[in-house]
């Protein structure tokens, strides 16, 4: 192909594109020397065309060198648009920014994708299913061209013909001038009702990327800050995901009324002000001391789904009038999982929330070609199958209805509806799955897919009930173990023998060999029916049948309601982490269970060690843990073993509850009390939560916990429950534990007794 037919090709696509303000992809795939010789015809935008140029070197053209910009930093232009987009994905291809730098191309545009040449023998998985998708044609609007130095010019030429032209073009205008649809005007006046309205309302809105979610609430953050005095509290994962936001309102507040100051806007009596969430979620941080007289509160969130749900829900304890923001199919995580998890917190503390979701286009046009091939290519919208919640039970894994078992790459290559069902499950089980858990999926040869599906009568798979993750981990010789305990090694992955090894101080951690189950994931309908238990069951089965594992264990964001599933099945708690994790904005823990004799040997030693180890961290890294959890993670301690009650402990005991002892002299004895009273009873089997100690009040266990568990000083205790001083505070302890002193010693007690 000469460099005027190539030219000739981009020129007149685009045209089309514009004609029906649609974008599309091409993929240039060929030798380098071949590539080389034909960016100009790739890369000739004219007049007033925008492009971005995305690679790990700069292009080695000048002319080219004020529009790169390097694949690490390629997030440094989201919420910009180009006319054009280069992807050099020669040297490897990063599915999260492929995602990401599409959504970067404006109506009439195309995405440009450069790739080595297609060898099959020797391609990755990951490789090859992109392959699949760009060799496949999508109708006569064909979302994706493959152009190789094989590509007949003539033919290009009748394909260009069938693409539609000057269909529906045009955007119907909304009657609000400020806004470019009708749903973002609908979603404008939806925002403004929540902090106009009535109290914990929050509004959640949801839309996929291109339909003006983020230019929303930076309409309605100016209109309110117009029409009344208030306080607008914006927040999202980085001040850089609020950009388009922040331009919106600018736009719409004259110059002459605001004022700029760092991250807060002010408008006459109302401002606006960029709250970082460390510091929203900081316990100095208290929205009910900062309020005005007379100002309405609004908190914004952008981007909720990238945040973590914990800190979610903390926001929306503490804030009565909040929006939350999320994109539906996002390159970070998915607004679908994020839905799921979040909407549960949602109605049980605000059940009058509402949710609306953007769905026409404002940068493109309906059924975008663009779109519509990263969605499928990237699987941003691959669903998981549809069950009934009665349709299978656990025990049809034992009659041979369902089966579990590992499937290869290969094997989910040559079904895509298995490969689309298990990630789509995965997107909704964990709304932080993106693009690149696809590749990894696919490619990574330590990570294996064990799937629970229904199976016809010959064995092939219909349709996925469930899914595990695991990933083989560990196995070091002595010298490197050595090295691992040391400090002076860090190796990419193998996380349980790293953290057991460097972190829990056991080296001969490293030498064991783990499968660590990252991921467990069951259909929504047939959650909390045991199938997650089922397919754990079936894992340590086959762990114990390979001589060459040793442990099998996980590592999770801490929650009272996760403890019990995992302990459930014998893994018991190794490892408390130090601080949140950026994740789950949980403390993680780290669970597991020896599937060898001296793993068991081993792993037994670190349990003792972590039950030694938990007063003190209670009271210092995990100070800030609920006490619930607190309470769970002790019941699958030994802790209470380590602090036994001694007959002067009880005196003690007896002295303050019976007599005018002071609360503080006898601290130390009840703090070992505590360790034997507190504990959550594990649940049954076929439970999913702990069955809390029905002898103890919740706010009573929440007390004793901060107290005399994690240690928090006394101003601070008797400000968090509204106590005068600490007089008031035995007052309230007293009559609530003497009953439950009474029930547990085992000699009777009169008040005449020393």
């Amino acid at each position: 192909m000469s460099l005027d037919p190539l030219a000739s090709f981009i020129e007149t696509l685009c045209a089309r594109a514009f004609s029906v303000r649609h974008r599309y992809l091409v993929a240039v795939q060929g030798p380098d020397g071949w590539i080389a010789s034909r960016l100009a015809a790739l890369w000739s935008p004219q007049g007033n065309l925008q492009g971005c140029w995305i690679s790990q070197t700069p292009p080695s053209e000048t002319a080219y060198a004020s529009d790169w910009l390097r694949t690490d930093r390629s997030r440094q232009v989201l919420g910009q648009e180009f006319d054009r987009v280069l992807i050099d994905a020669r040297s490897g291809l990063e599915p999260d920014a492929l995602g990401a730098l599409s959504g970067t191309v404006r109506a009439g545009g195309c995405l440009l994708l450069l790739l080595p040449p297609y060898e099959a023998a020797a391609a990755t998985p990951f490789q090859r299913w992109l392959q699949h998708c760009l060799e496949q044609p999508s109708g006569t609007d064909r979302a994706a061209w493959l152009l190789t130095p094989e590509t007949d010019p003539t033919q290009l030429r009748q394909l260009l013909k069938q693409l539609p032209l000057n269909e529906s073009a045009a955007v119907p205008k909304p009657e609000d001038p400020d806004c470019l649809s009708d749903d973002q005007a609908l979603a404008v006046a939806k925002i403004c009702r929540v902090l106009q309205g009535h109290r914990r309302r929050p509004l959640v809105i949801s839309a996929d990327r291109g339909r003006g979610k983020s230019a929303a609430l930076g309409i309605a953050a100016a209109r309110l800050m117009q029409q009344q005095p208030c306080r607008i509290r914006l927040t999202a994962p980085s001040k850089a995901a609020v950009a388009s936001l922040l331009e919106r309102l600018y736009a719409l507040l004259p110059d002459a009324e605001i004022q700029r100051q760092g991250n807060r806007v002010v408008c006459g009596a109302s401002e606006l002000e960029f709250v970082a969430l460390d510091r929203l979620l900081s316990p100095a941080f208290d929205p009910q001391l900062e309020a005005q007289a007379g100002v309405a509160e609004l908190l914004l969130v952008d981007e909720a789904a990238a945040i973590p749900a914990p800190m979610l829900e903390q926001l929306l304890r503490r804030h009565a009038r909040v929006v939350f923001a999320t994109t539906t199919h996002g390159y970070e995580g998915t607004g679908r999982g994020f839905l799921i998890r979040f909407s549960a917190a949602l109605q049980q503390l605000t059940p009058q929330w509402r949710r609306f979701e953007l769905q026409q286009p404002i940068r493109w046009n309906c059924a975008d070609p663009l779109e519509n091939w990263v969605f499928s290519a990237l699987m941003l919208d691959a669903e998981p199958a549809q069950f009934q919640e009665s349709e299978f039970k656990p025990s049809d894994l034992d009659g041979g209805a369902l089966s579990f078992r590992c499937w290869e790459s290969a094997q989910l290559l040559a079904n895509p509806s298995v490969l689309k069902q298990l990630f789509g499950l995965l997107v909704l089980a964990h709304y932080r799955t993106s693009p690149s858990d696809l590749r990894d999926l696919l490619d990574d040869p330590a990570r294996q897919v064990w799937l629970l599906s229904e199976s016809d009568r010959s064995g092939v798979s219909v349709r996925v009930l469930g899914v595990v993750l695991v990933a083989t981990e560990g196995g070091f010789d002595a010298s490197l173990s050595r090295q691992i305990w040391l400090g002076k090694r860090r190796l990419h992955g193998h996380l349980l023998p790293q953290v057991l090894c460097a972190q829990a101080g056991w080296s001969q951690a490293a030498e064991l060999s783990y499968w660590r189950v990252v991921r467990i994931a069951v259909s929504e309908p047939l959650r909390r029916c045991g199938f997650g238990r089922v397919m754990l069951q079936r894992l340590l089965v086959e762990a114990r049948q390979q001589p060459s594992i040793d442990v099998l264990g996980t590592s999770f964001g801490a929650s009272v309601e996760l403890l019990p599933f995992w302990s459930s099945q014998g893994l018991q708690p190794l490892r408390l982490g130090l601080k949140p994790d950026g994740r789950s904005g949980s403390v993680s823990l780290l669970y597991a269970r020896g599937c060898s004799d001296r793993a068991e040997s081993l792993l037994r030693q670190i349990q003792r060690q972590f039950s030694r180890d938990l007063p003190l961290r209670l009271q210092r890294d995990a100070a800030m843990l609920e006490p619930e959890l607190v309470c769970a993670l002790l019941a699958d301690s030994l802790t209470a073993a380590h602090y036994p009650l001694e007959p002067q402990d009880r005196q003690d005991i007896e002295s303050f509850l019976l007599g005018n002892r002071g609360l503080q002299l006898v601290e130390a004895a009840l703090q070992r009390w505590m360790w034997q009273l507190l504990p959550t009873r594990p649940g049954p089997a076929d439970q999913s939560s702990p069955v809390l100690n029905p002898d103890l009040d919740l706010e009573l266990r929440a007390l004793l916990v901060r107290y005399l568990l994690q240690q928090w000083p006394l101003e601070r205790l008797l400000s968090e429950y509204g106590l005068s001083g600490e007089r008031q505070l035995q007052q309230r302890l007293k009559p609530q534990l003497l009953p439950l002193w009474n029930g547990s010693r085992s000699l009777a007690i009169t008040d005449g007794e020393d």
